[in-house]
Formats: structure tokens, sequence, C-alpha cells
């Protein structure tokens, strides 16, 4: 773990961290807390269905163009010009929600103030990865993206634990209109962050010079659409295990599993990371998404420990894909506009998920459990084909002329040391 100790003696990790926690909470707090004032001021979870996915299918398409935008200021104030305008749409948007519940508003302006949330939603995740790429440079590269991916883990396993705790004891609306005013702060914390802390690369381990940035790679398309299978195979998951946990009698169970699945992931994306073995992206990826979409089937053959097993190690699975997503995005895209191309597949990873729910509820609501998990399995399959397909971006272990791969440079050392062997033969003959 000493890459994580290096990258946290970074000055304002921390404030990092923080303002990661506000800039994101309210968009994973506000998918329980929408649903639920919907479906309490109309009675229809289909409308209240409808609101949530409006803002999803709204932030897919915004999101890239956001992260474009305020990427293209001219300068530091006009950047965080563009962000203030985009955290102040969220927040309206959030407020709108309380102000059409509050007034008895016709329904559908809940799907319009939704389609409005994802609008607006200030690309601050992407923007706070950005940046970690631009200060853990060569080595640490990899394990600031695990670092990256086990904390959004994190906030999306207590995002929903602390709303659904305050929903507890409070209202949708007074949840929503504190999630209104944390979005401001949240863009207040990255603000600051970036005033008073400028980005410069951590102190590497010393060693051999690291290998030059690679320029823009081909474009990640399939790169994309495995992020989103896996995205699509993971909620395709999470509706099935609660259908084969009530299926079995355990109706509690369900959100057990889903859990193992989340923390498996948060380890996997953390060891990853800590690791100091050269990888092969491609075949990482290709390896974790197989194996992610055979252990999802796993539990319709044993009962709930052996589901348990699977959903732990199909979690971590899970979180090295993660890692290796976004370490793969930044190589395809080099050093130019890294927060366009972060936002980029996170909308593709948004965009699978919006259409896994929509794919696992019809499966389990027609087919059942077994076939809800095979569909997950096999979303997860067909992400591993488009990963394999995907050109693979790593520098040559063995430097040489451009074009040539690390095999390439195996040969071309192995060529040498051969013929370096037969000239001593000879000359000792």
């Amino acid at each position: 773990m000493t890459a994580y100790r290096r990258l946290m003696s970074v000055r304002g990790a921390w404030m990092m961290l923080s303002a990661k926690a506000a800039g994101m909470i309210p968009g994973i707090g506000f998918v329980l807390a929408a649903t639920l004032l919907v479906r309490g001021r109309t009675g229809s979870y289909a409308l209240a269905g409808a609101s949530v996915a409006a803002a999803g299918f709204a932030c897919v398409l915004a999101g890239p163009l956001a992260a474009r935008w305020v990427t293209g200021a001219p300068g530091l104030a006009s950047r965080h010009r563009r962000l203030l305008a985009l955290a102040c749409g969220l927040a309206a948007s959030l407020s709108a929600f309380v102000a059409i519940s509050l007034a008895g508003a016709p329904g559908w302006l809940f799907v319009a103030a939704g389609a409005g949330v994802g609008l607006a939603d200030p690309p601050i995740g992407a923007l706070l990865r950005a940046r970690w790429s631009e200060i853990a440079a060569g080595e640490l590269a990899r394990a600031a993206h695990a670092w990256e991916s086990a904390t959004s883990e994190a906030l999306y396993v207590i995002g929903p634990a602390l709303a659904a705790g305050a929903l507890a004891v409070g209202a949708p609306e007074a949840l929503l209109g504190a999630y209104a005013i944390l979005a401001v702060a949240g863009w207040a914390r990255f603000c600051k962050v970036e005033r008073d802390h400028p980005a410069r690369p951590a102190a590497a381990r010393p060693g051999p010079p690291a290998a030059a940035p690679s320029a823009p790679g081909p474009g990640p398309g399939w790169l994309l659409a495995a992020v989103a299978g896996w995205s699509a195979a993971y909620d395709v998951a999470c509706l099935g295990l609660v259908s084969w946990a009530d299926s079995r009698g355990l109706p509690g169970a369900g959100g057990i599993l889903v859990a193992l699945l989340s923390a498996g992931g948060i380890a996997g994306g953390l060891l990853y990371g800590a690791s100091r073995r050269r990888r092969c992206l491609r075949r990482d990826l290709t390896a974790c998404l197989g194996a992610y979409g055979l252990l999802l089937a796993a539990p319709l053959a044993g009962g709930l420990a052996a589901a348990a097993a699977a959903c732990l190690a199909a979690g971590l699975a899970s979180g090295v894909v993660y890692s290796a997503a976004y370490v793969w995005a930044q190589q395809a895209r080099g050093s130019r506009r890294l927060g366009e191309a972060y936002a980029r597949t996170a909308a593709a990873m948004t965009l699978g998920a919006a259409a896994g729910a929509l794919a696992g509820g019809a499966l389990a609501a027609a087919a059942g459990p077994g076939w809800t998990l095979a569909g997950a399995g096999a979303c997860s399959l067909a992400a591993a084909l488009a990963a394999r397909r995907a050109p693979a971006l790593e520098p040559p272990r063995i430097p040489g002329p451009a074009g040539q791969g690390r095999c390439a440079g195996r040969r071309r050392f192995s060529r040498g040391r051969a013929t370096h062997l037969a000239e001593s033969r000879r000359s000792f003959a």
C-alpha cells in the first residue's frame, strides 16, 4: 500500500476527497429520494421511474459536453464560473422537485425536473480524476485510478445508506433541499482545491525513467462498449440477486448479496492499484469481464453461502474493470481533454446502468431470477468480447521504433542476445 501513502501525502489530497464526496452524493442519493417523493405524491412507480430515467439519459447526453465546456475555459476563474453555473442549475433542478411537490403541480413536471438534474450535473468526479492523472504520473497512475474508483464505489454504497437514514426521520423534500445546498458546497470545495493546491507530480519511487506519454490512441469505441456492457451486467445482476433471494424465501438476503458485490469491487480496485507488476490492460479487462460473467451465474448452482462467495469474487473482478477502464481511457486520450474522456467513460457507465435496469426489470418479471442472472452473465461476456477487440495501448517494455509492441521488443532483444552468443562462440573457437 506504499503507493496509496504517497498519493495521500500530496498536498490537498484529503480536500479532493471531501470535494468529491460533496459533489457526487447529491447525484447518488437523488435516485432514492426522487423515487420516494414522486411515488408518494403521484402514486405511480412508472412516473417515478421516468423521472429518474430522464435524469440518467440527460446526464449521458450532457456529461461529456459539460466536461468539454468546463475544461475549455480560457482561465481558472472562467472555469470556476462555468462550474458555478452548472452547480446552480443542479441546485435549481433539485429545488424544482420540492416546489412541484408542495404546489401539487402536474406529475409530468417531475420528468422535466429530472431531465434538468441530468443536464446540469457538474462533472466534478471526472475533473478530479483528471487532476489525479496530472499529479500521479508513471507508476502511480494505476494506483490513483484505483483509489478514485474505490472511493467512487464506496460513495455509491454510503450515499443510498445515508439517504435511507435521512428519509427514515424526514421527508424527501427536506433531503432534496439538502442535496441542493450540498451541490453548491461541492463546487466551492473543488474550486478551493484548484486555487490553493495547484497540481504537481507526486514523488515517484527511484528507478528507471518512465516511458514518454503516448500520443492519443485509436478511438475508444470498443472500450466504451465494454464499459457499458459491464455496467448493464451489474444492474441486471442486482435485480436478479434480489429476485433470486425472494424466490428462495430470503427477502433480506438480496440486499446482503448486492452489498457483497459492491464490497468486493472496493477491495478489488484497491488491490489492483497496489500491485507493482506491469500489466496488459486489455488482458486484464477481458479476463475480469469473463470471470465476472461466469461468477454472476454461480448463485443458480448452490445455496446462500455459495451465492455470497460468488458475489464477493465477482466484486473483486468488477473492481479491476472499474480501475483499468479509466487507465485505458487516459492512455487512449493521451494528455488532451482528460476530463472529457473520463466524462465520456462515466456516461457509458450511466447508459449501461439505465439499459440494464430496464432489461433486468423486464427479465425478472417475465422469466424469473434464473434467466435474469444468466442475462447479466451474457452482458458481461459480451463486454469481454468488446474489450478483446479494442487495441492495446501499452508502450513496449524495451524502447524501439514506433509501432512495435512489447512482444516485438522481446523478439528484438532475443535476436540481439543470440547474435552476441554466436559471435562469442566463433571467437572462442
